[in-house]
C-alpha cells in the first residue's frame, strides 16, 4: 500500500514528491498553472524555485501571458519585448540567474525555465544564483516533458496562454493522505 488515500485530491507528481520528502529534505515545490483562453485548455506542472528573485510563498503568485524568448536559452540580450509577460526559455549555456536577469531586463514579470534533459529521478531542481540579489522577478524550473507540453499549448495559442507561477494548492494532507 502506498499510504495515499484515493479520496485525496492530489495531482500527478505530488505523491512522488511526498514520498521523496519522507526520504530527504527536498526543495519546497512550486507549480506553474497554464491556461489557454483560446482553446480552454489547462495544465499544472510541478516546478522548482530559484534561490534568487521573488519567493512565491504565503499566497504570493504572479500571472501573465507566456512569451518564448529569443534567443531561446535566454543567455544573450533578449530581443523580443517581454513587458508584462512571463518569459519561457530553455536550460543550458549560461547560469540560471543570467537567463532570468536578461528576461527581467526585457520587461518580464516572471520566468519559466525548461530543462534541456530528460527528467531526473531526484525530483524538483532548485536554481542557484551567483551571490548577487539584483534579480527581482520570480523564476521556476520545470522538467523537459512538462516543458514540451507547455510549449505545445503555447504554439496552439501564442497570444492568450496565461502562466501563473504559484505555490501548489495542495502539497499534502498529512492526516487524510499520509506522507
Amino acid at each position: 500500500s502506498s499510504g495515499i488515500n484515493a479520496e485525496c485530491p492530489l495531482r500527478p507528481g505530488h505523491a512522488k514528491q511526498m514520498a521523496q520528502a519522507t526520504q530527504q529534505q527536498v526543495v519546497a515545490a512550486k507549480e506553474v498553472f497554464v491556461q489557454s483562453l483560446l482553446n480552454k485548455e489547462t495544465a499544472t506542472f510541478e516546478a522548482g524555485k530559484a534561490q534568487f528573485g521573488t519567493d512565491l510563498s504565503n499566497g504570493l503568485r504572479i500571472a501573465g501571458t507566456a512569451e518564448e524568448t529569443q534567443p531561446s536559452d535566454g543567455c544573450a540580450a533578449i530581443v523580443n519585448q517581454l513587458a508584462g509577460k512571463v518569459a519561457v526559455m530553455y536550460r543550458g549555456n549560461c547560469m540560471f540567474i543570467d537567463k532570468v536577469r536578461n528576461a527581467e531586463q526585457a520587461g518580464a514579470i516572471g520566468a519559466v525555465i525548461i530543462d534541456n534533459a530528460e527528467p531526473a529521478s531526484s525530483g524538483v531542481l532548485a536554481m542557484s544564483g551567483d551571490g548577487t540579489d539584483d534579480v527581482k522577478i520570480p523564476a521556476l524550473f520545470i522538467n523537459k516533458v512538462d516543458g514540451t507540453k507547455l510549449l505545445n499549448m503555447y504554439r496552439r495559442d501564442p497570444t492568450m496562454l496565461i502562466l501563473e507561477l504559484r505555490e501548489p494548492a495542495i502539497i499534502s494532507q498529512d492526516e487524510k493522505c499520509g506522507s
